[in-house]
């Protein structure tokens, strides 16, 4: 009994904590996307600040729970099959959604950001477009660490293993190619969620997260508040120790806040259960409705803000009922329940 409770506070603060990212995410994109256009002179460094304060932390954490709740493989067998359902786990959404976000940017006005040509869809193998990057990643950090761990039993010896070959991918030794450059950076996210993974109670964490946020408001300080953790997309010399650190302090908050059973809370803790669906909608509604408001009720930044934002996430919640009534709306963003049939 009291490991099934254990269980379920475990599961429902990362739940909570998955839901306050999505939101998270779906907020950033819908202020750079307000951003890009150039039209708000007045509130840039708002925005700019914005996006700088919310990309300091989001994916990292979405990577470091994702690492959180890694079992390794006890075989080589088992890690070849986990691999091969993960593969279509990530590997439809991610294909479909290329080709959907690709042809609307090509359909849509001049005035969609970052557009990306049909050609790029051949090459998707090798590099992924736009937001779909984080499911190339994921999937093989889930490759990289599943071996690591059938080899590597001890965390200990995994830490310093890992310490050397990031080293080596932050300086630029490893080959520029996405999927082991990035890999490797973003899987230093991962790790730490792997390792934390422990016996840590609520209030150690707490005093971890506090340790980590005086060192984030220090480094801050220090490095002068620039742009050096604007770039979401990637890890530099400049960003890492900043997104790492975010890490511990998130966690912390999300097993404090995920105890919460209010009507909000359980709210957040289902958009935190779907939240790969929302993920995968939302850029492509952002663009979208982006345009559409600005050109019918002009710039208006709150006002447009709101309304993308709602947009957004009132097409994605669309989404995931579509999937409860339609078998091929399920299978393209949750192929592995089809996997056995």
């Amino acid at each position: 009994m009291e490991k099934s409770v254990a269980k379920k506070k475990r599961v429902g603060w990362l739940d909570y904590g998955k839901g306050i990212l999505i939101l998270s995410v779906v907020l950033v994109h819908t202020i750079g996307s307000l951003y890009k256009t150039g039209q708000f002179p007045a509130a840039a460094i708002g925005l700019e600040m914005s996006q700088r304060v919310l990309f300091m932390f989001v994916m990292p954490v979405f990577f470091a729970i994702s690492g959180y709740l890694f079992k390794p493989s006890t075989d080589w067998r088992q890690y070849i099959t986990g691999l091969g359902k993960k593969l279509v786990m990530l590997g439809v959404p991610y294909v479909v959604f290329s080709v959907v976000y690709v042809i609307l940017q090509n359909l849509s006005s001049s005035t969609v950001h970052d557009r990306y040509a049909i050609s790029d869809l051949l090459y998707i193998g090798l590099k992924p477009v736009g937001y779909l990057w984080y499911l190339y990643v994921y999937f093989f950090i889930l490759l990289l660490f599943g071996a690591l761990t059938l080899v590597i039993k001890r965390k200990a010896v995994l830490l310093v293993v890992y310490t050397v070959l990031f080293a080596l991918a932050i300086l630029g030794f490893l080959p520029t190619l996405y999927a082991i450059n990035q890999t490797v950076l973003w899987g230093a996210t991962f790790l730490v969620g792997y390792l934390l993974r422990s016996k840590l109670q609520r209030g150690q964490m707490a005093v971890l997260g506090g340790a980590s946020l005086g060192l984030i408001v220090a480094l801050w300080i220090w490095q002068g508040a620039s742009t050096w953790f604007y770039d979401t997309n990637f890890i530099t010399p400049a960003n890492f120790m900043i997104k790492l650190l975010t890490i511990p302090v998130f966690f912390a908050i999300f097993m404090w806040l995920g105890e919460m059973t209010d009507k909000v809370s359980n709210v957040v803790r289902y958009f935190g259960k779907i939240s790969l669906v929302i993920y995968l909608i939302h850029p492509p509604v952002v663009s979208i409705a982006r345009i559409v408001v600005m050109k019918v009720l002009g710039n208006n930044l709150l006002i447009d803000l709101v309304l993308v934002f709602m947009v957004a996430m009132a097409v994605s919640l669309f989404g995931e009922w579509l999937s409860k009534k339609l078998k091929l709306v399920a299978f393209i963003f949750y192929p592995t329940r089809f996997y056995a049939k």
